[in-house]
């Protein structure tokens, strides 16, 4: 089987930005409902206030966080033979040429995220998990199919090309990783995280606090 990569892309997701603006005006009311019901201006804000806080906003929920997609276009081969003692028999070989499109997407899961609040230094450290791939979707209508053989000694079967988009997709995703689609997810996927928590931070009073990441444990 032989691959020859035509078209591939990765793009950060932007289309989750009305979904985060949404999510983030929600966290912004309750975060400040959380500590006007609870402090009196002034106040000293604590580090269980802050996780408190953010916990209440509601940010961290649980779901998947899709960062990057990977766009492509493939094209792939598929050969059988009969063999006989390791060598092939005429008449016997079937084989296709197809192309197909695709999109890979790649991001972290948000139950997985901890956050945690230092009162002495005024930190919030958040822990973030690896980035893993979200899903993969190879379009069907996309499939084009060239220089396609049937041997009636040999015949192709749906199992055949079946058994040839399960080896593709596994091939792809593996291209994917190896071109850096789990550190292009990662690293959007703090700056996601950032745009929606530091705001939180900020309106809660927490103006002199920083947020920093690191890796979640495994």
């Amino acid at each position: 089987m032989r691959q020859k990569e035509k078209n591939i892309k990765f793009q950060p997701v932007r289309g989750m930005k009305l979904l985060i603006a949404g999510i983030l005006l929600g966290a912004l009311l309750l975060s400040g409902g959380y500590f006007m019901g609870k402090h009196a201006p002034g106040a000293v804000i604590t580090e269980e206030d802050m996780e408190a806080a953010i916990l209440e906003s509601c940010v961290l929920k649980e779901g998947e966080l899709v960062t990057v997609s990977y766009i492509y276009t493939e094209m792939g081969q598929y050969e059988s033979s009969k063999e006989f003692y390791g060598a092939k028999l005429p008449m016997t070989t079937s084989k296709f040429m197809l192309t197909y499109d695709g999109v890979l997407k790649a991001g972290i899961d948000l139950g997985k995220v901890e956050v945690k609040a230092d009162g002495v230094t005024k930190t919030v450290t958040a822990a973030v998990p690896c980035a893993e791939i979200i899903s993969h979707d190879m379009d069907e209508n996309s499939v084009q199919i060239y220089d396609e053989k049937h041997s009636v000694f040999n015949k192709l079967t749906l199992e055949d090309y079946t058994r040839f988009f399960a080896d593709q997709e596994s091939a792809v995703e593996e291209k994917a990783r190896e071109k850096g689609i789990l550190r292009e997810a990662q690293e959007e996927a703090e700056v996601q995280l950032r745009n929606l928590l530091e705001p939180v931070i900020r309106s809660c009073g927490g103006e002199d606090w920083k947020l920093e990441f690191k890796m979640a444990r495994q």
